[in-house]
């Protein structure tokens, strides 16, 4: 097993009930958010996570140059609040790879400590600008499509 972050390492991974909100992150308990997912899944909020382990991580950066990746049409992120995570490992060092379009979540609810505004400040650093929100009809959250600025 192998995950993304922002180094080339180990860290903790809390696997959920409900397994594709499983994450690198820290849930924080006292989110309302994670009452109403307990509820909606029949359990208490504090036993959305049902284990916790380490995995080996990777840089994107390190990724992409690796499997020797030149162009990426679409890249997408979703990662339960640990995007900017991903983001920070993919521009740490100059790649010599081509992104279009990257698209990652943004996520409204307190369950994580996520401040999309970071993930938009380093994405504009990066010449890439929203092109798109699309709002979920559940959660509380939408998916976020940037595109890279024309030169």
């Amino acid at each position: 097993m192998l995950g993304v972050s922002d180094d080339d390492g180990v860290k903790t991974f809390h696997e959920n009930v409900f397994d594709f909100t499983s994450t690198f992150e820290k849930v924080n308990m006292n989110s309302l958010h994670l009452q109403k997912k307990g509820k909606a899944l029949g359990i208490r909020g504090e036993d959305l996570v049902k284990d916790s382990y380490e995995v080996e991580v990777v840089k994107l950066s390190t990724f992409i140059t690796n499997m020797k990746i030149n162009k990426i049409d679409i890249l997408k992120i979703d990662t339960e609040g640990h995007e900017l995570a991903c983001l920070n490992g993919l521009f740490d060092t100059k790649i010599d790879c081509v992104i279009d379009i990257i698209q990652t979540e943004k996520l409204n609810g307190d369950m994580y400590d996520v401040n999309f505004n970071s993930i938009v400040d380093l994405l504009k650093l990066h010449d890439f600008k929203i092109s798109k929100e699309i709002k979920h009809g559940f959660g509380d959250f939408e998916d976020v499509v940037f595109i890279k600025n024309e030169r």
